[in-house]
């Protein structure tokens, strides 16, 4: 599911917040928005340093503390994917 500027991760249950947007919607909870805000600051982190594991290791572990298994496991699978040695 992509959003008006194809920028919403994989995984579509909230609507994400790209480089286009700034402001979160009214009709998020206090929660929601924490969460949104929460993984915004991850994935502008990654982008900055996509070569740091430890990044996404906290990413996938603070997933997994908000019961969203299916994005902690994304996450995890996306760590795989980095090549450290370039």
């Amino acid at each position: 599911m992509y959003g008006c500027c194809g920028c919403v991760a994989a995984v579509p249950d909230i609507w994400n917040v790209c480089a286009h947007h700034s402001s979160l919607p009214s009709s998020l909870s206090p929660s929601q928005q924490y969460r949104v805000t929460k993984r915004k600051e991850f994935e502008d982190q990654i982008r900055r340093q996509r070569q740091h594991l430890g990044t996404y290791m906290k990413y996938a572990v603070w997933e997994e503390s908000q019961n969203e298994f299916e994005r902690a496991r994304s996450v995890y699978e996306r760590c795989l994917d980095v090549d450290y040695r370039k």
